[in-house]
């Protein structure tokens, strides 16, 4: 969690103020974003990301309704999923922080969305886009492969081939090495923050609590950020190597599920979104976004009262307006932050077994079809 020290020396005097961010993205975007210097200011920049965001979240809503309750009026299905977006730490803190999550979470809806219009190259053209920008939208390839979209697993791996190829070009390799550095030491590394709702992490911090340490964050700026920072622990070879084969097996399983299903049940999308980001290392709020969307579709499978109880659940244990109210405002030292990030993974674990139950209604009537 701790960035370069040439981007602390790098700051313009008096310009900026406030805590140094780590940021880890592919060389390809890097480079791309360097074009960008001299063109564009960072302030129109982000002007547009903050005009770009909602709508592409409105654009994810209105696919994810398609695909999985039309029969719900679509103004019902958006106000449902801009309501939680809006007050949840997923959307919140995703808009607060011009998070280039939501285009990856955008991409990866609309891949999914265009493979079941019959449209498999532009879906495979779409998630290979989102692997470029977070890597582990690519294991979406496999469940196309399991369910027979040869075209769309194809037309991933040729793009997906081709945007590595020209990163090493643009940016050279070196820099490649440092970025599969920096993503072999987050693979072994839990974060125990308000903001990462990762199973691994909890369940690691509470089997081995002596080996959390306190990183204090960098900042610019006379007292910026004083006392602010990450609990984090260098995971033991044992856990690190548990994890890895549970996330492997739940992924060989729900290959096993979208090859019987033929990828024709559409909740099994959501679940398995929820369940490759809650065993990840890391899962930021902001990850379960794409999934997420397909949440107003509780209002369609479910009763009205089971609907509310879930959505409204989660939206309270995630909500950061709820968090600071009960909790206070987060500091360094601050204990509460391991409550809420159990609250968090809480939530999404109860969402994931709401997704699994429509999932299972899915099939069954799949098979009464057959």
């Amino acid at each position: 969690m701790l960035p370069p020290d040439a981007w602390i020396d790098e700051a313009p005097e008096g310009e900026i103020r406030g805590i140094v961010y780590p940021f880890v993205y592919p060389p390809l975007w890097a480079w791309a974003a360097s074009l960008l210097q001299g063109v564009v200011s960072y302030e129109e920049f982000s002007s547009l990301v903050s005009f770009a965001n909602p709508l592409l979240m409105l654009g994810m809503l209105i696919m994810a309704h398609r695909l999985a309750a039309p029969a719900l009026g679509q103004a019902t299905y958006v106000a449902i999923g801009a309501i939680f977006f809006w007050f949840s730490m997923a959307g919140a803190m995703a808009l607060f922080q011009k998070q280039p999550q939501i285009m990856v979470a955008f991409l990866t809806v609309f891949a999914i969305y265009s493979v079941h219009l019959g449209r498999p190259v532009a879906g495979g053209l779409a998630l290979a886009a989102a692997a470029s920008i977070k890597l582990f939208p690519a294991a979406l390839a496999i469940f196309w492969l399991a369910s027979g979209q040869r075209r769309a697993t194809a037309s991933f791996c040729v793009a997906g081939g081709a945007l590595a190829v020209l990163s090493v070009i643009v940016a050279g390799w070196p820099l490649h090495e440092a970025f599969l550095h920096e993503v072999r030491l987050i693979s072994g590394t839990s974060l125990l923050t308000r903001l990462n709702y990762s199973v691994e992490s909890v369940f690691t911090a509470a089997l081995f609590p002596d080996l959390v340490t306190f990183v204090a964050a960098p900042s610019v700026g006379s007292g910026a950020g004083a006392g602010v920072g990450w609990y984090v622990l260098a995971e033991p070879a044992v856990s690190n190597l548990a994890f890895s084969v549970v996330l492997i097996g739940v992924i060989a399983l729900l290959a096993r599920r979208f090859h019987t299903t033929r990828g024709q049940a559409i909740a099994l999308w959501p679940l398995s979104l929820m369940l490759l980001t809650l065993l990840s290392p890391i899962a930021w709020a902001y990850y379960f976004l794409a999934p997420l969307s397909f949440l107003p579709a509780l209002f369609d499978r479910f009763r009205l009262r089971t609907a509310l109880v879930l959505a409204l659940t989660a939206l309270i244990l995630t909500s950061p307006f709820v968090q600071s109210s009960v909790f206070g405002r987060a500091s360094g030292g601050d204990p509460d932050r391991f409550m809420i990030q159990w609250l968090g993974v809480l939530a999404m674990c109860m969402l994931t077994a709401a997704f699994w139950v429509m999932f299972r209604r899915e099939e069954r009537m799949l098979g009464d079809k057959r």
